[in-house]
């Protein structure tokens, strides 16, 4: 026997920065609702968490999709890996689903050999985000906080693309 299957319609995508995280509520993978970004001080992980309750009393949503830290191409900081895990158990103890996707199943997903052109590519999907878009990076700048916000999108676009239409 099947069980039934619900099928996802709104998701929320966090993307987790040095100074607070970037985030993105899409319902199916054309509708964008929201997105933007939430500071928190990196001494302070409980205000992140606070800020992500905040999303999850706002809307209503089937899905929280995280970055997989476990995967290989994982680069993220001991501090990152523990904040994303919290995140997981906070969204959990509200009744919420989560899902993990590596950082190389976005790129995969895009054709893309970097979250610029990732970005681009989502920038090109969501008219909405195109006056977001940061500048290319030079090889001495600092990433803007902003791209956290395509990197959000991007992965929630990752889980209704490649991890099925469904959670069971």
């Amino acid at each position: 026997m099947t069980h039934p299957s619900r099928e996802i319609r709104r998701v929320l995508a966090i993307d987790p920065t040095s100074r607070g995280f970037g985030f993105a509520v899409l319902e199916g993978p054309e509708n964008l609702i929201d997105y933007g970004t939430r500071g928190c001080p990196t001494t302070a992980p409980e205000v992140c968490l606070k800020r992500v309750e905040e999303l999850l009393d706002i809307f209503h949503l089937d899905l929280v999709v995280l970055e997989d830290t476990d995967h290989e191409d994982s680069k993220r900081t001991p501090r990152i890996r523990k904040l994303l895990d919290d995140m997981e158990l906070l969204v959990a103890s509200r009744g919420v689903k989560t899902r993990r996707v590596p950082t190389g199943r976005i790129k995969k997903h895009f054709g893309a050999r970097n979250k610029y052109q990732v970005a681009v590519k989502v920038a090109g999907q969501f008219a909405q985000l195109a006056p977001r878009l940061p500048a290319p990076l030079k090889s001495w700048d600092k990433e803007p906080e902003r791209m956290a916000i395509f990197t959000a999108v991007a992965r929630g676009l990752a889980v209704f693309q490649h991890g099925g239409p469904s959670v069971v």
